[in-house]
């Protein structure tokens, strides 16, 4: 089914709105929002997202004022005459059923979209019908963009590339010496970098036990051999060497990298995702470019975000969990799945398991078995 119009109630989400448009590809699409800067910019991007899929199609803006449903209704009815639908799945309460009252009065057809349920409510009259059929699945950046907020860069291209595929199946075939060499190269009292020569590093050993110590070795060793290290020389109390490029220095020395990785490549490697970004750094106020936010991991499934946080330590609280709840609602609405990934259990276990179960977030806990870790993420994908 085709329209020539399509009426959208602009929300503070949209992805039911550019889904509609995708859907009924109409000759022009009439937007009507309550006046804001926010609505404005939001509005902005939405328009964005559409005209790149649907060149050609006219989107018109119109704007009402709070407490005027009059206006509304005198809007809707310009265009009852130019087989016309009006999507009814956003907006406000009041402004849905308003406009559902002129779609009864003026007998013009209007829909809801059904985000999980993969359907479309038609709805003529007394008439009621639900039709189900293939939606076009909404990438990550457009999601983001129905909010009215923008990526501003992501390091998703260093997880595909061979060095870091490298990498990770080092790490994870060493995964019980990783465990203790990451957390001896965190330690700034034995970690020294060249501050004229940032890829060169000395380790003194003298602050690490023998048993630590000699694992440090082997891991060193098997890295220099792999070419991910250069000119290595071991001391008596302390081992030099180079990183043969910054990409190789931030995986291992930066917490945590290592873990946002293999969770990138376990949720991308799920069927049923649509598209995924990692390092996702983003803006939400065009007004505050200098305020940004990040989010660790970001796939889309069915239209609907799912974002991941993922920390390397013992040391998360409640305040990483209200930091997630924050950054995946400003992104992706109520609907957003959000995880925690961990490499240890919380110190304060008992709260943050309540408080995250209260907030919706799902925790795993990756203890080394990489097949119950993606088993985990699929069950919340499917979930």
């Amino acid at each position: 089914m085709r329209c020539r119009t399509l009426i959208n109630l602009l929300s503070k989400y949209n992805d039911h709105n550019i889904i509609a448009a995708l859907k009924y590809n109409p000759k022009t699409i009439v937007f009507i929002r309550y006046k804001s800067q926010q609505n404005k910019n939001i509005f902005m991007e939405v328009k964005k997202v559409i005209q790149k899929q649907l060149p050609g199609t006219e989107i018109i803006d119109r704007v009402i004022s709070a407490g005027n449903p009059q206006k509304l209704e005198d809007i809707i009815k310009e265009y009852a005459d130019k087989d016309t639908i009006i999507n009814l799945s956003g907006g406000s309460k009041i402004s849905s059923i308003i406009a559902y009252k002129v779609a009864i009065e003026k007998n013009i057809v209007s829909v809801v979209v059904d985000l999980k349920g993969k359907g479309f409510y038609k709805i003529q009259g007394k008439s009621i019908e639900l039709q189900r059929e293939p939606f076009t699945e909404l990438k990550v950046d457009e999601i983001i963009s129905t909010s009215g907020a923008a990526i501003v860069e992501h390091s998703t291209d260093y997880y595909h590339s061979d060095e870091c595929v490298e990498l990770l199946n080092y790490v994870m075939n060493n995964f019980e010496q990783w465990k203790i060499v990451k957390d001896i190269l965190r330690d700034k009292d034995i970690v020294s970098i060249d501050k004229d020569e940032p890829l060169k590093v000395s380790l003194d050993l003298r602050h690490i036990n023998k048993a630590n110590s000699s694992e440090l070795k082997d891991f060193i060793g098997g890295m220099n051999i792999r070419g991910f290290i250069i000119k290595c020389t071991f001391f008596s109390e302390r081992v030099d060497f180079g990183f043969r490029d910054i990409g190789i220095k931030r995986f291992i020395l930066t917490s945590g990298i290592w873990l946002e990785a293999l969770t990138y490549k376990l949720v991308d490697n799920i069927e049923e995702v649509d598209d995924i970004k990692s390092g996702v750094l983003f803006e939400w106020d065009r007004d505050l470019k200098h305020v940004r936010n990040e989010v660790d991991v970001v796939a889309a499934v069915d239209s609907t975000l799912m974002c991941i946080s993922c920390k390397d330590t013992e040391k998360y609280d409640v305040e990483e969990l209200n930091e997630l709840q924050v950054y995946s609602e400003k992104l992706g609405g109520e609907d957003v799945k959000k995880i925690l990934v961990a490499s240890r259990e919380p110190l304060r276990q008992e709260l943050v398991m309540e408080r995250a179960e209260e907030m919706n977030i799902n925790v795993i806990i990756f203890n080394g078995d990489v097949k119950l870790f993606q088993s985990r993420l699929r069950d919340i994908v499917l979930k």
